[in-house]
């Protein structure tokens, strides 16, 4: 893991070496460029932040390249600027998969992003979450149903159902998701809700 914000904000270049981090880990105060290991590297990377302002930016395209090159899948929330926002990014970039929320009865999170660019619908409302007193409380948004999204991908690929492989795995889960509006991809819910069952014991 690689902490990129302090108290809800964060900046370029924070993200920058986090992403540097997830292609080669290293250890807490080694360096990058003697201790990190590419093979240490994850399958998925969850991104549960969007820039704060709004608009086609494409500051961190060519790092998301480079995730995607090494094989690993970036996965982002869709964003809670509400139905009528434009795109978040990096969440609308065609490199990324994007998640938005829903809630226990499968309703669209009321304050949700929506648009072409959304991939699969998650579990994202009333979530309890741990929190930094270290006790933990409901939280709602597409930051936890991108988290979830992130865990049953990574699943997908680690339990071979995509063959290892990210793309084959994103296809696959494609199929299986459950569709929740109109036929086939919608811009409200995707491809519609993400399906798995990870074994926490595993």
């Amino acid at each position: 893991a690689c902490r990129n914000m302090r108290h809800g904000l964060g900046t370029p270049g924070a993200y920058v070496t986090c992403m540097e981090f997830l292609l080669a880990p290293f250890p807490v105060e080694g360096d990058p460029f003697h201790d990190g290991d590419p093979a240490r590297g994850a399958h998925v990377v969850n991104n549960s932040w969007t820039f704060a302002y709004q608009g086609c930016d494409l500051e961190f395209e060519q790092d998301l390249y480079s995730l995607q090159a090494a094989g690993i899948l970036p996965v982002f929330a869709a964003g809670n600027g509400g139905p009528s926002a434009p795109p978040a990014y990096p969440a609308a970039y065609a490199e990324v998969v994007s998640v938005t929320a829903v809630d226990r009865e499968l309703r669209p999170y009321p304050m949700a992003n929506r648009g072409a660019y959304i991939s699969f619908s998650s579990p994202g409302v009333g979530i309890w979450s741990a929190d930094a007193a270290g006790s933990g409380r409901h939280r709602t948004g597409t930051s936890f149903a991108a988290a979830h999204a992130s865990a049953m991908i990574d699943d997908r690929i680690r339990r071979g159902g995509g063959g290892g492989d990210a793309g084959t795995a994103l296809t696959a889960l494609q199929a299986a998701a459950r569709d929740l509006g109109t036929p086939g991809r919608d811009p409200v819910f995707g491809w519609g809700l993400i399906q798995g069952s990870p074994d926490c014991r595993s």
